[in-house]
């Protein structure tokens, strides 16, 4: 099975858990026949370790925990759960995502040049223990982060950072 079968004018492409057995081949990695692609899906491909070509704005690779190359500049969302590659330098390159998910990885910290994010999932981020601010943000879901002392976003219509036993400023936070 190679890239190069599928044909057609997609604007979603879902390639999940296809890379069972080793099946999946390096030319998965290479999406720039896909000229309309918005969103595309690759979640759970462990043999994928950098997406090129894809020049849509919606990117889904959770569990794909061995993507090492995070240039994803044009995005809206990405979702990046489980991933053991990502680091906080990484996100400067985030610069106009509204919704990105981390949760399960090691970051450590998050740029706050991230000046559209509206929408931030981080469970378990346990190496993270500041949220910068962001005007923006809409929900927050930091549940989990062991860590996580301080949110410096005050304002926040949905908050969830539930078992954050290190979290000192809590109550400070407004949701409405």
């Amino acid at each position: 099975f190679d890239i190069t079968d599928i044909e057609g004018d997609y604007k979603t492409l879902s390639l999940n858990y296809i890379g069972f057995g080793n099946n999946l081949t390096k030319s998965f990695e290479d999406f720039s026949n896909f000229k309309n692609l918005k969103t595309l899906q690759l979640n759970g491909n462990d043999n994928i370790t950098k997406v090129n070509g894809f020049k849509g704005i919606n990117l889904f690779l959770d569990k794909s925990r061995y993507i090492q190359n995070f240039n994803f500049q044009n995005l809206n969302t990405l979702y990046l759960s489980f991933n053991q590659f990502i680091t906080g330098k990484y996100t400067e390159l985030f610069k106009n995502i509204k919704v990105l998910d981390l949760s399960f990885t090691n970051i450590n910290y998050l740029s706050p040049n991230i000046t559209n994010l509206e929408t931030f999932i981080g469970q378990e981020c346990n190496s993270l223990t500041e949220f910068p601010n962001y005007n923006n943000l809409i929900t927050l879901n930091l549940s989990s982060c062991q860590n996580l002392k301080k949110i410096n976003s005050l304002k926040v219509k949905n908050l969830y950072c539930n078992n954050c036993p290190k979290l000192i400023n809590l109550e400070q936070i407004s949701t409405s």
